[in-house]
């Protein structure tokens, strides 16, 4: 999540959609998976304020540690 190709990707690439589903998949039977997948999520908007503002302008999306618990839709 903290690659720059990654940031670089979100940069050019939310600008362009409207909508977006972002999927954490893994098969890691840790039954707290899914809460440490979101936390990565929601550490990287905290720590990048101008990537959740990207994320906020998107018509809808959902996906692991959205800032708005979640789910966000606009």
């Amino acid at each position: 999540m903290y690659a720059p190709l990654h940031r670089k990707i979100d940069e050019v690439g939310l600008p362009l959609v409207k909508n977006m589903v972002s999927l954490g998949l893994t098969d890691d039977e840790d039954p707290a998976i899914g809460d440490k997948i979101a936390k990565v999520h929601t550490d990287r908007y905290a720590d990048h304020p101008e990537i959740a503002d990207l994320v906020d302008n998107l018509g809808s999306y959902e996906g692991s540690g959205t800032p708005d618990n979640d789910t966000t839709t606009a």
